[in-house]
């Protein structure tokens, strides 16, 4: 029976129309010669090819390839449920790419393999033919494994196919089913079972059809349909097929049967038409319904999806003529023209019922209004009329261009360039007309004049300003838009609308029920309540904040944006989805039309048919941002959300995995965060890469999303990232500024400190010297003074005064010379020492030699440094002079190490210092002075003839 079944579904194939099925070429391709295809979970299409593998989003190819790969043929593309995909080459190298990267599986080895491998996914494994038996690894950890049968007796396996919770693998001689629970277990073949005869293979499909496997015998061309059966494998059919058999490939409730001649579906419904002449190796379709076909020579082909949208021509529209306005009358569709024209037309007859031409020179028909009892009224771009239902015109009653009108009572209110006015029934008021027109809420203000007047005016305008648009909701607020806002009229004095407290600029504005629909100018769409507002904008899915207009037909409400057109549920206050839609630009759409479940869009490229039921296959998509690049090379994984201050020119390529021959995809995205307005902005037509340049530090995050024939595609793909800032705009830098400026300006507070300090110890030490030193020698003087007059002998007392004055001048001579600044050179310093020391060993009858290292004279040397060392000096010599005894001393002043070395030496009698007291010769200010210059003084032991008396000062180098 299933036999019988299996073949009455291949005679109704096979009975099918032979047609090309209007395949096209897919041009982006490296070859022609395609072995494999897959349609992701996320919608794109990937392509096994005798270059390697790629993939598709419906615009452009993106190519993968690993440096490891051996050789480039690719197929058996699968998809695990993680989203990885799997794929191998001719030598038997398994892949993955996640990512967007590419991953060799090294666990499988395949340089130990005799024959390429086939492989399948089956309860989250990955299941290969090995000659070992079989290879499994878990798509979970990605570990590997071999699950090995007696190979060296049995042999390994060839081919397999996943059915249910098994896979069916076929060895030389023997069967096998592997399960994740039971692991590998040899089968047993029914006898009908084909065997092969001689020079014949057989080869398992990868892929089952409502838990059948497939097997394909060649050249012969047989194809077998196969159950499993506990432990067994049962024959439930076979076939001859014409021809090679390349493979079967399942494709939603289709098998298709690939052969080298020609491709059949086996369907339930028998409505698919077979494919000839092009070798395929395999059939796809994807979420939109375009089929995918591969060819072993002629490349990528597609066959679009039955489209909602196509242009359409009118018979009698003359060349290059166009439809200006339309209205949905009496069942028919009434066109205006571009050439004065005016005809209803039967789309179902596809007949002309009726064609009427206006005066020349009145210009298009740009608005048709049905008003009371069928009557219409026409706009013209000079004329307006009314006309009856038998399509009878009466004569023009206006002169003004009416933009927008709606019924009161009996009355036509209309919306005009010269202003907003009131309109009879008939087109003229007569004698007793304006007495109808009563309790228009505080309007008849307009029609008093009238009748004080006496005229019978073909219109009363109430306002005389220009508007742009009108509604009335209910029957009693009219709300009009004027150059400077929106108004409601029917109180005393119009009355400015008012949304959260800003006024409202609209182009267009529709009514239905108690509901107003307001299209702004730059605040997207309004939708007005009696007690409460609510916006629809970019953020709320609708592609431009800039309405240029809106019309209502039936429950849908267009609404015409630049580069889009959108449908709203006038009762939901929902944007529709899965509603094909022309790619236009609002501002080119003159006018919409429904009849039925088809809208007619009027544009200045052209007449649509509109499908307003979403197809079938409809779903919504997601964007998807495939890659961050910065500058013009550096690509960088989005998982990196922290960018260094210099990395602030960045890229996004987007991608939606969408393809239509008829729409562009169009990318809405902003970029929230910074410094930046968070606008929505919007792709050119086939753009798919968004710039941002010179970033501001701070944290942004990028969204975007696709909009398709008006619609947007599914959530925004967002990401975040966060551009540091500059080491020298950090917090850290801030705070170590301050500290470092801190400590500067301590620094400065503690030296001017020690340069007052210093000051002060230069003063308090010339203190201390003129009381120690020129105090006492003065107070001698003045004692010797009263001695002397007491005394008749003046001349010791007068001999002690001179001393003493000589004394005294000369210690301020060196106190002076020690505070000029001009002296703090060593040059200064051994001049002033020569000057003191040569006169004065001269005179006690003691040699004198100087010896100065020629390094010391670029040096400078402190105030207090200076005069200590010539005042130690000077101690040194008179120490010489008075006790000494000696015949000649040698001064040395030499560098040594940062210190300045000087010797003060002789050769006389010497000193025992062991036995004599420091208190002695000056040696206690020689100690005290030498101690303040944090400085060193040593003396020779008294075993070498004479006293030798070094001091080592410590000196910066100038």
């Amino acid at each position: 029976m299933r036999r019988a079944l299996f073949l009455v579904l291949l005679l109704q194939v096979c009975c099918l129309s032979w047609g090309q099925n209007g395949l096209t070429e897919i041009k982006g391709l490296p070859t022609k010669e395609i072995f494999d295809l897959l349609v992701d979970r996320k919608g794109f299409l990937w392509v096994g090819h005798d270059m390697g593998i790629s993939r598709y989003d419906g615009v452009s190819f993106t190519h993968f390839a690993h440096p490891r790969r051996s050789s480039l043929s690719i197929t058996d593309l699968v998809e695990d449920r993680f989203g990885r995909i799997w794929f191998h080459n001719f030598t038997g190298q398994i892949f993955y790419i996640e990512n967007d990267q590419i991953f060799l599986l090294d666990a499988y080895q395949n340089e130990a393999e005799n024959y390429f491998p086939r492989m399948v996914l089956c309860n989250d494994e990955l299941v290969v033919t090995s000659r070992f038996g079989l290879f499994v690894c878990d798509t979970r950890t990605l570990k590997g494994r071999y699950v090995k049968t007696d190979f060296e007796k049995v042999g390994g396996t060839l081919s397999l196919s996943a059915v249910g919770e098994n896979v069916l693998a076929s060895g030389k001689s023997l069967w096998f089913i592997y399960s994740k629970k039971k692991g590998l277990q040899t089968v047993q073949r029914e006898d009908e079972v084909p065997l092969l005869e001689s020079g014949e293979t057989y080869t398992l499909q990868p892929t089952s059809f409502n838990d059948t496997a497939y097997l394909i015998i060649n050249p012969t061309g047989v194809l077998a349909k196969l159950l499993i059966k506990g432990n067994d494998v049962v024959l439930a059919s076979t076939m001859k097929v014409h021809g090679y058999i390349n493979s079967t490939t399942p494709d939603g409730k289709v098998l298709w049967i690939n052969a080298k001649d020609q491709s059949v579906a086996i369907t339930p419904n028998a409505k698919l038409q077979p494919y000839g002449g092009y070798n395929i190796s395999d059939v796809v379709t994807d979420f939109q319904g375009n089929r995918w076909v591969s060819t072993l020579g002629q490349g990528l082909l597609v066959e679009p999806a039955t489209a909602s949208i196509s242009k359409i021509d009118i018979p009698f529209l003359k060349s290059g003529g166009k439809v200006t306005a339309m209205h949905g009358w009496q069942g028919n569709m009434l066109m205006g023209t571009d050439d004065s024209r005016l005809f209803l037309y039967d789309f179902s007859k596809q007949k002309l019922v009726w064609d009427k031409s206006f005066a020349k020179g009145i210009g298009s028909v740009t608005y048709i209004s049905q008003q009371r009892d069928s009557n219409l009224l026409i706009g013209t771009s000079s004329l307006s009329y009314l006309m009856n239902r038998e399509g009878i015109s009466a004569n023009p009653f206006s002169n003004a261009i009416i933009k927008a009108a709606a019924l009161k009572k009996n009355y036509s209110i209309a919306a005009s360039s010269a202003g907003l006015f009131l309109m009879p029934p008939d087109g003229m008021f007569g004698t007793n007309s304006a007495i109808e027109v009563v309790d228009l809420n505080g309007w008849n203000n307009a029609f008093r004049s009238y009748n004080e007047n006496g005229n019978v005016p073909d219109k009363i305008y109430l306002y005389q300003h220009r508007v742009r648009t009108l509604a009335l909701l209910g029957d009693s607020d009219l709300y009009v838009s004027f150059m400077t806002g929106v108004f409601q009229l029917g109180g005393e004095a119009p009355k400015p609308l008012m949304v959260d407290s800003e006024k409202v600029y609209a182009n267009s504005m529709i009514a239905h029920g108690d509901k107003l629909f307001i299209g702004t100018l730059n605040a997207g769409l309004i939708v007005k309540k009696k007690t409460e507002h609510k916006f629809i904008a970019a953020d709320e899915g609708l592609f431009s904040n800039s309405i240029v207009r809106m019309k209502k037909t039936d429950k849908y409400l267009w609404v015409f944006q630049d580069k889009a057109i959108q449908l709203l549920d006038l009762d939901s206050e929902a944007l529709v989805h899965g509603v094909e839609l022309p790619q236009e630009s609002g501002a080119n759409v003159h006018d919409v039309a429904v009849v039925g479940d088809t809208a007619l869009l009027s544009t200045n490229n052209g007449l649509y048919k509109v499908l307003l039921q979403p197809a079938p296959a409809f779903k919504v998509l997601k964007t998807y941002l495939q890659a961050m690049q910065i500058g013009r090379n550096d690509e960088i994984a989005l998982t990196s959300t922290t960018l260094s201050h210099n990395q602030n020119n960045i890229q996004f390529n987007l991608s939606i995995p969408y393809y239509s021959p008829s729409n562009t995809v169009y990318f809405k995205y902003r970029l929230v965060g910074g410094e930046g307005e968070e606008q929505w902005f919007v792709t050119q037509e086939g753009e798919r890469i968004v710039r941002f340049s010179s970033l501001n530090p701070g944290s942004y995050t990028f969204e975007a999303i696709a909009v398709v024939g008006g619609s947007q595609e599914g959530t925004p793909a967002t990401f975040k990232f966060t551009i540091e800032k500059p080491w020298w705009r950090t917090i850290a830098f801030y705070l170590s500024s301050i500290g470092l400026l801190a400590l500067m300006f301590y620094g400065v507070y503690r030296y001017r400190i020690r340069q007052v300090l210093k000051v002060e110890q230069v003063r308090r030490t010339i203190s201390k010297d003129l009381h120690d030193e020129i105090g006492s020698t003065i107070s001698s003087i003045n004692i010797y003074s009263a001695m002397a007059r007491k005394d008749g002998d003046h001349k010791e007392y007068l001999d002690l005064i001179q001393e003493n004055t000589r004394e005294v001048i000369g210690k301020l001579d060196d106190l002076v010379w020690s505070i000029n600044p001009k002296n703090d050179t060593v040059v200064q310093l051994v001049s002033r020492m020569r000057s003191f020391a040569e006169p004065l060993l001269k005179g006690a009858g003691i040699g004198c030699s100087f010896e100065v290292n020629e390094s010391l004279f670029v040096q400078e040397l402190p105030l207090v440094t200076k005069r200590n060392l010539y005042l130690i000096f000077k101690e040194l010599v008179n120490n010489v002079v008075k006790h000494s005894s000696a015949t000649h001393c040698q001064i040395k002043l030499e560098w040594n190490n940062g210190h300045i070395s000087m010797v003060v030496a002789d050769n006389g009698v010497g000193i025992d210092l062991q036995h004599q007291p420091t208190q002695r010769h000056g040696m206690e200010n020689l100690v005290s002075r030498t101690r303040s210059m944090k400085a060193f003084i040593y003396f020779q032991e008294n075993n070498v003839p004479g006293t030798s008396v070094r001091v080592m000062v410590p000196v910066k180098v100038s």
